[in-house]
């Protein structure tokens, strides 16, 4: 498994937890009527803070761009 599938897997697990919790919650209170709508609110909450989840961070070598391996020896200036 790559790391940008396991991000997208934790990602995943991060929405549907935010959503059963949100669900359970309300269910629990006796507005049964309200909570799918709630549990939905709180997974598109997760799915809004989770889309940085499994981006590669800035700075470090880079090793290609657009496709083509960059020589570390070859400079521009």
């Amino acid at each position: 498994m790559t790391a940008k599938e396991r991000a997208a897997l934790q990602r995943l697990l991060i929405i549907a937890a935010a959503w059963a919790a949100g669900e359970t919650a309300l269910r629990l209170m006796g507005l049964a009527g309200i909570a799918t709508l709630a549990g939905a609110a709180l997974g598109a909450g997760a799915y809004v803070a989770t889309r940085d989840l499994g981006t590669p961070r800035r700075g470090g070598d880079v090793i290609y761009w657009r496709g083509r391996r960059i020589d570390p020896n070859d400079r521009l200036h």
